[in-house]
């Protein structure tokens, strides 16, 4: 029987941003070792943890050989979190270009962003670790995994939620049916330089709606770290990402550093 104990921590969150971020370089990590691709990783994670300091109110929740998850107003309240996480991906995407993997490649990163109501917290009882779930997951998830050819994607709970400034400049891209949402399309949009791009399994969508003001949730979450708390990173990273490099145990390295 399953028990009707409260979780350890929950809390709801009125309106929050995502970010779903997926590594599509299957191949060159494929011919990696075991030790070798935990060790890309943990120095491409570095980097992002690098900045949790300056305390930026943009939170990293999970990070793996797949991918990361990032959230605003989950862990502190911000007016600004949608348009924050908006510009963080915008620098962050800049950055990547840069990035390489190993064996030369540049990284090849979608990321995907929606908001909505959320829940957070902690899930059982042993080994505890902070999650998040709601629809703005759910769509930022399947885009993230299923979207091939456009590298920024923007769900439509995103878009509605900027200010009208910032949801103008971005290019909507049509709509695709998700298995999170059944009943309708969910609108696509990404940033202009990357008008042209297709979505995959693309479908008719109604017409967009307007964006709307930004609400700030109503309650603030208690993170404790001990638990397994967000961690914070900049929304300025620098340099950070396109120093990445791999050092093999001859001591010979392989090129994650600066495209030329």
């Amino acid at each position: 029987m399953f028990d009707n104990k409260p979780p350890a921590y929950l809390d709801l969150h009125e309106s929050a941003t995502v970010l779903v971020g997926r590594f599509r370089n299957e191949g060159a990590f494929a011919c990696l070792t075991p030790k070798q691709l935990f060790a890309w990783l943990h120095r491409f994670y570095l980097f992002l943890d690098e900045a949790a300091t300056r305390n930026q109110q943009v939170f990293k929740l999970y990070g793996g050989p797949q991918g990361f998850l990032l959230a605003t107003n989950v862990a502190e309240p911000d007016a600004n979190h949608v348009l924050k996480m908006l510009a963080f991906a915008q620098q962050m995407m800049a950055q990547a270009e840069h990035i390489r993997v190993p064996g030369g490649a540049r990284l090849d990163l979608t990321v995907a962003m929606d908001s909505g109501p959320m829940a957070s917290g902690l899930l059982g009882k042993t080994s505890l670790t902070y999650q998040v779930v709601g629809r703005c997951l759910a769509v930022s998830e399947e885009l993230a995994e299923h979207q091939s050819q456009v590298p920024f994607l923007v769900g439509e709970g995103m878009y509605r939620s900027l200010p009208a400034e910032a949801a103008a400049a971005l290019i909507p891209l049509g709509g695709v049916q998700l298995r999170c949402c059944p009943d309708e399309a969910v609108r696509v949009y990404t940033l202009p330089q990357f008008n042209g791009l297709q979505l995959d399994h693309a479908v008719p969508a109604g017409p967009a709606g307007p964006a709307v003001p930004m609400r700030l949730a109503g309650q603030a979450v208690r993170a404790d770290s001990s638990l397994g708390a967000p961690t914070p990173l900049a929304s300025e990273q620098g340099e950070h990402f396109a120093a990445l490099s791999l050092h093999s145990e001859g001591g010979r390295s392989t090129s994650a550093g600066p495209a030329p």
